[in-house]
């Protein structure tokens, strides 16, 4: 039935695909101008409509470049964010101002600059007229945003969704065309599982660069820095996908019930109420998951609904190759020798 409404919804993905191609033909051609910077830049993006481990793969990146000596800069649009034009961020500013991403960003990472702008080029500039200007920037989701050519360009796809075997929407999940791909310097196969090795990858990245990176789950913890200490839960989550999230929780507790919101949902009172009073009616001493991204969104108050029975679970994703990536990142400017 599936296959069948995907196969009624293709011509409707065709004329999409005209759009795009469109597009990527006046960048291509240079009537739509793309800028670039002496300033090396790593962007980072996907065909697809979240859900490939973007974020988690930035604050990876910024540590690594961090550990070999380089001051590194985020700009980002700071998808779902109530404020407009170019903001610095800092420890001040909510989710809610900035963007949950650039939030969790700005508690994860030290000696970091954190800039949204929808306008990336601004955000740019901001940074490199600033007395500490970084070393190395990096720009969040930016594979459709074309008005910036980074230095380095790195397209991430899950293992159990690559974008060769997808279509475009509304037929399937891509924003783009398959053959952006091609614009992209290194792919980076996100979510793998033991699996792996038996993914056929396309003809065009047998000789390119290709890494792969796996999720890492951190111990709960809430505000106080205290361990769960209980094998039953009750989780809530505001994801693009959360099944993995949600197969990790089962297999490592009692997962009574994830509550599923849509990606980047500011939940309300009145849905936390409903989940705390589920917990209590479910479980003698409640505890409740979720992730650090959705822990960002909620405001104080919404926090304290929980007392200290709220618990975060951090997600890495690092490069299983990493010493390749180094190698690549060398070979491409980034880091010298």
């Amino acid at each position: 039935m599936l296959f069948f409404i995907k196969k009624l919804l293709l011509p409707a993905a065709f004329i999409y695909s005209l759009i795009l191609k469109l597009r990527h033909y006046l960048f291509n051609s240079g009537i739509i101008k793309s800028c670039k910077f002496e300033t090396p830049i790593i962007g980072i993006g996907n065909l697809s409509f979240g859900g490939t481990g973007k974020s988690p793969l930035v604050i990876y990146l910024t540590k690594l470049l961090q550990s070999k000596g380089k001051t590194v800069a985020i700009v980002s649009r700071g998808y779902g964010r109530k404020t407009k034009g170019v903001v610095h961020c800092n420890a001040n500013h909510t989710a809610i101002e900035i963007g949950d991403e650039p939030r969790m960003y700005l508690s994860e990472l030290n000696n970091t600059h954190i800039v949204v702008a929808e306008r990336r080029k601004e955000g740019i500039q901001l940074l490199l007229q600033s007395d500490d200007k970084p070393d190395v920037i990096l720009l969040d989701d930016c594979f459709q945003h074309r008005y910036v050519t980074p230095s380095v360009l790195l397209l991430l796809t899950t293992e159990k969704k690559p974008y060769w075997k997808d279509f475009l929407v509304p037929a399937g999940y891509l924003r783009d065309i398959k053959s952006a791909a091609s614009r992209a310097d290194a792919l980076v196969i996100t979510k793998i599982t033991d699996n792996y090795n038996a993914l056929q990858k396309p003809k065009e990245w047998a000789s390119r660069p290709t890494f792969s990176s796996k999720i890492v789950y951190g111990n709960p913890t809430n505000e106080y820095g205290q361990d769960i200490n209980s094998n039953e839960a009750i989780s809530f989550t505001g994801l693009a996908n959360s099944v993995l999230f949600e197969n990790h929780l089962k297999e490592n507790y009692s997962l009574k019930k994830n509550f599923k919101f849509a990606d980047h949902h500011y939940f309300t009172d009145a849905e936390l109420e409903n989940i705390i009073q589920f917990g209590k009616d479910t479980l003698n001493q409640p505890k409740y998951l979720t992730t650090l991204k959705d822990f960002y969104r909620l405001s104080d108050n919404q926090k304290s609904l929980f007392g200290q029975n709220l618990f975060t679970i951090k997600i890495s994703t690092p490069i299983l190759e990493e010493k390749e990536l180094i190698q690549f990142l060398t070979n491409k400017n980034i880091l010298k020798v």
